[in-house]
């Protein structure tokens, strides 16, 4: 394999990770939305029932073990989601973003595909450009990344992408 293929490879392979991550994330906040909707279509269900029942002759005590079984339950959900930091998931996200635009670019790849795959790779580019673009916090990530400094070259290296 030559010393060119390793980061190559590399790449590809944090890139696959980062798919199937993204993938059960997905899976993940899709379950916990049907829940949340659930339960919030069910207290509000409940609530509007509840205006108009008299307290006597029912018997509360498996309402409020429910109830409160369901409060702990989403208390835990809360507690494990307190660590995630949208803004940095999202920065991260920008980050990837930007470090790709030169992929999104067809003029900067084409000299590195074979001719008869050039076609697809333009618009394998062009598609990769469209996603970019759907960045929301371009702007403040290109700030960080100018801020930060990394959109400077290493020595002996090429610049990266563009800035926008």
């Amino acid at each position: 394999m030559s010393s060119h293929q390793e980061p190559k490879d590399e790449l590809a392979r944090l890139i696959r990770e980062s798919r199937q991550k993204s993938e059960q994330i997905i899976q993940k906040s899709s379950e916990l939305v049907q829940f949340g909707q659930y339960m919030t279509d069910l207290a509000n269900a409940s609530e509007k029932v509840m205006k108009y029942v008299t307290p006597s002759g029912i018997d509360w005590k498996p309402k409020i073990g429910s109830w409160s079984y369901a409060n702990q339950q989403q208390d835990a959900i809360l507690a494990g989601m307190m660590p995630i930091s949208i803004p940095t998931a999202t920065t991260s996200g920008g980050t990837v973003a930007y470090s790709m635009t030169d992929f999104a670019r067809p003029s900067s790849i084409l000299r590195f595909v074979q001719p008869d795959r050039q076609d697809e790779a333009r618009v394998a580019a062009e598609k990769l450009s469209h996603v970019i673009d759907r960045l929301t916090e371009k702007g403040k990530v290109l700030s960080l990344l100018r801020q930060y400094g990394l959109t400077d070259a290493a020595q002996g290296q090429e610049k990266p992408g563009r800035i926008v």
